[in-house]
């Protein structure tokens, strides 16, 4: 293609775009995203931020647009994904609300007792752990008697 034909080709598209669009379309207002066109069968609204059309028809003074077929059959699939969300949602506030009301599940809080019986668990060990300790002062305060070795290592 022509150097100095591309960039007057382009503004001529342009410019034929400007002029092909009706007065009303190009006269939008401050909030005018939207732009209603009356055609034969009723009205056309243009959303100027996305360039998507919708049918629209005059009832009792109110104006009705209705979303094409893709548009709707997208809005259903979207409800559709978000109420399966909303289900998995429920169902898993079910089960942790279950387990933690003591009837199973892996996320199931322990009871009193099994608390307790961890308690005494931990309590017994520290004991044990502790008497070690004081075993191995008492042997290091007296003296070896002859004939033993080393103290022996525990492990």
């Amino acid at each position: 293609m022509n150097k100095t034909l591309g960039p007057m080709l382009i503004a001529g598209c342009a410019l034929g775009f400007v002029t092909v669009l009706p007065a009303s379309a190009q006269d939008t207002t401050a909030s005018g995203r939207y732009v209603l066109e009356k055609t034969d069968d009723g009205l056309v609204r243009l959303d100027t931020l996305t360039g998507e059309l919708s049918v629209c028809e005059e009832r009792s003074g109110q104006v009705i647009c209705k979303l094409p077929a893709d548009e709707r059959r997208a809005v259903n699939e979207h409800i559709a994904d978000l109420e399966g969300r909303i289900a998995a949602l429920e169902a898993r506030v079910e089960a942790l609300e279950a387990g933690r009301n003591g009837s199973g599940g892996s996320n199931a809080l322990p009871s009193d007792e099994e608390l307790d019986e961890a308690f005494n668990m931990m309590e017994k060990f520290i004991y044990r752990f502790f008497d070690v300790f004081k075993d191995l002062d008492k042997r290091k305060d007296t003296p070896a008697e002859p004939g033993e070795g080393d103290m022996p290592r525990k492990t």
